[in-house]
Protein backbone atom coordinates (compact mmCIF):
# COMPACT_ATOMS: atom_id res chain seq x y z
CA UNK A 1 0.00 0.00 0.00
CA UNK A 2 1.34 3.39 -0.92
CA UNK A 3 1.51 5.99 1.72
CA UNK A 4 -0.24 9.29 0.99
CA UNK A 5 1.31 12.50 2.22
CA UNK A 6 -0.96 15.25 3.37
CA UNK A 7 -0.14 18.46 1.51
CA UNK A 8 -2.38 20.83 3.37
CA UNK A 9 -3.59 24.02 1.75
CA UNK A 10 -0.27 24.86 0.06
CA UNK A 11 2.70 22.62 -0.64
CA UNK A 12 5.69 23.34 1.60
CA UNK A 13 8.08 24.38 -1.18
CA UNK A 14 5.45 26.59 -2.79
CA UNK A 15 5.02 28.38 0.51
CA UNK A 16 8.78 28.72 0.95
CA UNK A 17 9.18 30.17 -2.54
CA UNK A 18 6.40 32.66 -1.72
CA UNK A 19 8.35 33.72 1.37
CA UNK A 20 11.60 34.03 -0.57
CA UNK A 21 9.95 36.13 -3.29
CA UNK A 22 8.43 38.33 -0.57
CA UNK A 23 11.89 38.91 0.91
CA UNK A 24 13.34 39.82 -2.49
CA UNK A 25 10.46 42.22 -3.16
CA UNK A 26 11.10 43.90 0.20
CA UNK A 27 14.78 44.41 -0.53
CA UNK A 28 14.10 45.65 -4.08
CA UNK A 29 11.47 48.04 -2.72
CA UNK A 30 14.05 49.65 -0.45
CA UNK A 31 16.57 49.90 -3.29
CA UNK A 32 13.94 51.65 -5.44
CA UNK A 33 13.12 54.08 -2.63
CA UNK A 34 16.79 54.91 -2.14
CA UNK A 35 17.22 55.48 -5.88
CA UNK A 36 14.25 57.88 -5.88
CA UNK A 37 15.77 59.85 -3.02
CA UNK A 38 19.27 59.87 -4.54
CA UNK A 39 17.91 61.09 -7.90
CA UNK A 40 16.80 64.30 -6.22
CA UNK A 41 19.52 64.73 -3.58
CA UNK A 42 22.69 63.89 -5.53
CA UNK A 43 21.57 64.48 -9.11
CA UNK A 44 19.05 67.21 -8.37
CA UNK A 45 18.97 70.57 -10.11
CA UNK A 46 17.66 73.59 -8.20
CA UNK A 47 15.32 75.74 -10.24
CA UNK A 48 12.64 78.39 -10.05
CA UNK A 49 9.30 77.93 -11.77
CA UNK A 50 6.97 80.64 -13.02
CA UNK A 51 3.72 80.49 -14.92
CA UNK A 52 4.57 80.31 -18.64
CA UNK A 53 1.95 82.78 -19.80
CA UNK A 54 -0.08 84.90 -17.40
CA UNK A 55 -2.87 85.07 -20.00
CA UNK A 56 -3.41 81.31 -19.76
CA UNK A 57 -6.42 80.20 -17.78
CA UNK A 58 -6.17 78.52 -14.42
CA UNK A 59 -6.77 74.76 -14.57
CA UNK A 60 -10.41 73.79 -14.68
CA UNK A 61 -10.01 70.15 -13.69
CA UNK A 62 -8.17 68.99 -10.58
CA UNK A 63 -7.03 65.53 -9.53
CA UNK A 64 -6.51 64.33 -6.00
CA UNK A 65 -3.08 62.84 -5.39
CA UNK A 66 -1.38 62.28 -2.03
CA UNK A 67 -4.20 64.15 -0.30
CA UNK A 68 -3.84 67.34 -2.36
CA UNK A 69 -5.71 68.73 -5.34
CA UNK A 70 -3.30 68.84 -8.28
CA UNK A 71 -3.37 69.87 -11.93
CA UNK A 72 -1.09 69.94 -14.95
CA UNK A 73 0.20 73.48 -15.48
CA UNK A 74 2.53 74.78 -18.20
CA UNK A 75 5.44 76.57 -16.48
CA UNK A 76 8.78 78.15 -17.29
CA UNK A 77 11.61 76.35 -15.48
CA UNK A 78 14.70 78.45 -14.73
CA UNK A 79 17.59 76.30 -13.47
CA UNK A 80 20.40 78.10 -11.66
CA UNK A 81 23.20 77.02 -14.02
CA UNK A 82 21.41 75.95 -17.20
CA UNK A 83 19.23 77.49 -19.89
CA UNK A 84 15.56 77.97 -19.03
CA UNK A 85 12.90 75.82 -20.67
CA UNK A 86 9.15 75.27 -20.58
CA UNK A 87 7.46 72.19 -19.25
CA UNK A 88 4.09 70.96 -18.04
CA UNK A 89 4.24 69.93 -14.36
CA UNK A 90 1.73 68.24 -12.04
CA UNK A 91 1.45 70.82 -9.24
CA UNK A 92 -0.56 71.23 -6.02
CA UNK A 93 -3.38 73.77 -5.95
CA UNK A 94 -1.60 76.10 -3.48
CA UNK A 95 1.47 76.18 -5.73
CA UNK A 96 -0.65 76.88 -8.81
CA UNK A 97 -2.46 79.71 -6.99
CA UNK A 98 0.88 81.23 -5.97
CA UNK A 99 2.17 80.99 -9.55
CA UNK A 100 -0.90 82.83 -10.86
CA UNK A 101 -0.24 85.53 -8.24
CA UNK A 102 3.18 85.85 -9.94
CA UNK A 103 5.07 84.40 -6.96
CA UNK A 104 7.94 82.23 -8.25
CA UNK A 105 8.26 78.80 -6.63
CA UNK A 106 11.43 76.80 -6.03
CA UNK A 107 11.84 73.14 -6.99
CA UNK A 108 14.56 70.54 -7.18
CA UNK A 109 14.18 68.23 -10.16
CA UNK A 110 16.01 65.12 -11.29
CA UNK A 111 18.72 65.96 -13.79
CA UNK A 112 17.41 65.08 -17.23
CA UNK A 113 13.83 64.48 -16.03
CA UNK A 114 12.04 67.66 -14.86
CA UNK A 115 8.79 65.75 -14.36
CA UNK A 116 10.34 64.13 -11.25
CA UNK A 117 10.69 66.96 -8.78
CA UNK A 118 10.09 68.02 -5.20
CA UNK A 119 9.25 71.47 -3.97
CA UNK A 120 12.13 72.92 -2.01
CA UNK A 121 9.88 73.28 1.02
CA UNK A 122 8.70 69.64 0.89
CA UNK A 123 10.44 66.76 2.64
CA UNK A 124 12.65 64.47 0.58
CA UNK A 125 11.37 61.04 -0.48
CA UNK A 126 11.76 58.41 2.27
CA UNK A 127 14.58 55.88 2.40
CA UNK A 128 12.12 52.98 2.44
CA UNK A 129 13.01 51.36 5.75
CA UNK A 130 9.52 49.82 5.82
CA UNK A 131 10.46 47.79 2.73
CA UNK A 132 13.63 46.65 4.49
CA UNK A 133 11.68 45.47 7.53
CA UNK A 134 9.22 43.70 5.21
CA UNK A 135 12.12 41.93 3.46
CA UNK A 136 13.78 40.85 6.71
CA UNK A 137 10.50 39.53 8.13
CA UNK A 138 9.88 37.39 5.05
CA UNK A 139 13.52 36.26 4.97
CA UNK A 140 13.36 35.32 8.65
CA UNK A 141 10.18 33.30 8.18
CA UNK A 142 11.74 31.62 5.12
CA UNK A 143 14.84 30.59 7.09
CA UNK A 144 12.69 29.43 9.99
CA UNK A 145 10.60 27.31 7.61
CA UNK A 146 13.80 25.63 6.36
CA UNK A 147 14.77 24.83 9.93
CA UNK A 148 11.35 23.28 10.65
CA UNK A 149 11.68 20.98 7.67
Amino acid sequence: MSEQRSTGLVRAWTFRMFLLVGAVVGFLGMITSIQDRMAVTTHGVAATIEIFNLKQNAPSSWSTYEGHSRAMVYVRVKPEKEREFSRELFLRKDIVDALFREEPQHIIYEDGNPARFVMRSDPLPPYGFGWLVFGFVFLGIFLWSLKLR
